[in-house]
C-alpha cells in the first residue's frame, strides 16, 4: 500500500519492496510501505508492529491533521528529491553492519 494525498482515512500495511529499491533489499530490507511517495525500509527482523509504528509517525509528521493532504508540500517535494527514504533496524548493531547506512 502506498499513502497518498487526497485518501483519508488510509491504512498502512507492508507490501514488495519494489523493483527500484533493489539495493535495498540486497542490504536485507524486506518490508516496505510508501507515504506519500517516501519509501519506508525494514529489515525482516523488525517486528510488523514496529514498522507500522515508525511510517505512522512519518504520516503524521507529514500530515498532522490526518486530512490525508500533506500539510507543507515542499517538505515532500524536498524529501523526494533528496532521495529519503525512512529505513528502520531491528537495532544499531544491525545498522552499524550494513553498508547503506550512515554512521
Amino acid at each position: 500500500l502506498t499513502v497518498v494525498e487526497g485518501a483519508p482515512p488510509f491504512t498502512i500495511a507492508p507490501s514488495a519492496v519494489p523493483a527500484h529499491l533493489s539495493d535495498f533489499t540486497a542490504q536485507g530490507f524486506t518490508q516496505y510501505t510508501g507515504i506519500f511517495g517516501i519509501p519506508v525500509l525494514a529489515t525482516a527482523t523488525v517486528e510488523y508492529k514496529k514498522f507500522l509504528h515508525a511510517a505512522n509517525v512519518l504520516a503524521q509528521y507529514l500530515d498532522s491533521d490526518a486530512s490525508g493532504v500533506v500539510d507543507n508540500r515542499l517538505v515532500v517535494d524536498t524529501m523526494l528529491q533528496q532521495g529519503a527514504a525512512l529505513l528502520v533496524t531491528k537495532d544499531a548493531a544491525e545498522a552499524a553492519a550494513m553498508s547503506c547506512m550512515v554512521p
